[in-house]
């Protein structure tokens, strides 16, 4: 079978370009796989078993281009990764060619009212679009429940998002204190991900700030983020140097813009609290991997996290709230209500990771494949 594969964030370090990567190493033994990708980036070494076998890697640019609708054409099923509605030429490629396609989305990406945000053109698209889905394949039980409401009739198969289990429990823990010269006495609180209200970088900021006296906390996210906060900007509004430590500051001590997955792996185990209190979340990898790290780890209970996180470990909501950012409309989103906390006596318990690992992945991909395949159920798309 020849298959395309795009992700939201195709082959980046972000969860859905994880993801995207992993699909097309899964897939790749009895299929022929073609990845579009951002330019410039590629498969990489970082993903298991990656250089066994080559995968096509096409570059995707902001249009329909003549190689990106060749590869459509060309291929037997489309399946997109994210947000359903965050890649217009490839939908349209789609579109046109009338090719079996698989969406597969996270809580975020499966909310059919963050279209309110999109220029008219791109609304017209999306009814045509939602009658060339042949199936949605879901990141938890959370996004199937919102996909089976909102489109009532088109299968949902869930397909849980994968993490590198042993490869994080093996890993040693990365001398972050040491190089950020962090006093043993301070309680050492860590952020992963985009740098944007969404994941709620902004409540992390006023935690640290709460508690200045008796923690530090480290941000591992870019420093300015096209709709998120100038950190460096922020700290200092925040009166925050000293006690807030940025990825940036780390990147001068090791001359490093990137960090190898087992870096990656180290730096949450050098914290003594993972702290994600987002206001939506696709799947949340970043939490996944924390609570693999066996920290203690606190994350917001909704959207794709409130799926896997023991009791223990989640903050609990109390609002709907409706923000604007960077001159939009955002999305109806849970305000976290973080609880006070007491550095050094977090709550945390054990998390079984059992069913998302990279062969659990593999194994369950395949299955969807062999038993979804059939022609009676793809004959809608076309």
């Amino acid at each position: 079978m020849k298959i395309v594969i795009w992700g939201t964030h195709p082959l980046s370090t972000s969860g859905g370009g994880k993801i995207c990567a992993l699909m097309a190493v899964a897939l790749r033994e009895n299929n022929s796989v073609v990845v579009i990708a951002n330019k410039g980036q590629s498969l990489g070494p970082a993903v298991c078993g990656a250089k066994e076998k080559p995968i096509r890697v096409i570059p995707f640019v902001n249009n329909l281009s003549d190689h990106l609708m060749s590869a459509v054409i060309d291929s037997d099923l489309v399946i997109t990764i994210g947000d359903l509605w965050d890649c217009q030429p490839v939908h349209e490629c789609i579109a046109r060619t009338g090719k079996p396609w698989v969406a597969y989305v996270g809580c975020e990406g499966a909310n059919y009212p963050s279209i309110a945000k999109f220029p008219d053109e791109k609304k017209m698209l999306i009814p045509k679009l939602v009658e060339l889905i042949s199936c949605f394949w879901a990141f938890t039980s959370h996004t199937e429940k919102i996909l089976r409401r909102d489109f009532p009739g088109i299968p949902v198969e869930i397909l849980p998002h994968a993490v590198d289990v042993a490869g994080i429990q093996a890993a040693l823990p990365f001398p972050l204190r040491e190089l950020l010269n962090i006093p043993d006495k301070r309680a050492l609180w860590l952020f992963v991900g985009f740098n944007n209200i969404r994941k709620g970088i902004d409540l992390f900021m006023r935690q640290i700030d709460l508690y200045r006296d008796k923690v530090v906390g480290y941000i591992h996210s870019d420093d300015w983020y096209p709709t998120g906060w100038d950190l460096i900007e922020a700290r200092k509004s925040l009166g925050l140097e000293g006690i807030l430590y940025l990825k940036s500051d780390l990147d001068k001590i090791t001359g490093k813009t990137k960090y190898a997955n087992e870096e990656m792996y180290g730096i949450y185990k050098a914290a003594d609290l993972f702290l994600h209190p987002h206001r939506a979340e696709g799947f949340g990898l970043c939490v996944l991997e924390a609570l693999c790290a066996q920290i203690p780890v606190l994350a917001t209970d909704c959207a794709g996290p409130s799926t896997y996180l023991p009791k223990a470990c989640k903050i609990p909501t109390f609002n709907h709230v409706l923000y604007r950012q960077n001159g939009g409309v955002g999305y109806r989103m849970w305000e976290p209500q973080i609880p006070k906390l007491k550095p050094g006596r977090e709550r945390t318990t054990k998390f079984d990771p059992k069913g998302y690992g990279y062969g659990d992945f593999a194994v369950n991909l395949n299955r969807l494949l062999e038993r979804e395949y059939k022609p009676k159920m793809w004959m809608r798309a076309i």
